[in-house]
């Protein structure tokens, strides 16, 4: 059975927005200082770029920072924005530990099994517990691997 995590992310939807608004209210001041030598506000000019920067802050949270995550008993693909996409199957990996990152967010760590790497799935973004989770892909890592070798 195919599982999928995709939950909206607070805090980088946020990001997105601040980063989006901070970019065309700097853009604006820029234009209107070189164009008048003084800087003008205006109501309307505020409502337009919130409005903007709500859009554009949609647009910049699912191409950059949005994850999701797709996994059944035979492999998973973890994507994290747009581009950034990594399938992989349980079988390439041998063990599975959880990792508390900065700020309290845990990752679930899949080594693979040939050594020399590891892929990071990003529970607490994800809104999973993170406990759980690893307990569930250090099963279906074991049996892939007790599959693997007999």
């Amino acid at each position: 059975m195919r599982k999928e995590y995709s939950k909206i992310q607070v805090s980088n939807l946020l990001r997105s927005f601040f980063i989006v608004l901070l970019i065309l209210t700097g853009l604006y001041f820029t234009v209107v200082y070189v164009a008048f030598r003084s800087l003008i506000v205006s109501r309307l000019i505020l409502v337009i770029n919130l409005i903007l920067s709500t859009i554009g802050g949609w647009y910049l949270y699912k191409y950059r920072y949005h994850t999701e995550l797709y996994c059944d008993d035979k492999g998973f693909t973890l994507q994290i924005g747009s581009p950034e996409r990594a399938t992989q199957q349980w079988s390439d990996f041998s063990q599975v530990s959880l990792v508390r990152e900065g700020y309290g967010d845990f990752i679930v760590r899949l080594y693979h099994a040939q050594g020399g790497g590891f892929i990071d799935i990003p529970v607490s973004r994800l809104k999973l517990n993170p406990s759980e989770f690893r307990f569930e892909a250090m099963r279906l890592v074991g049996a892939k691997s007790a599959g693997r070798k007999g």
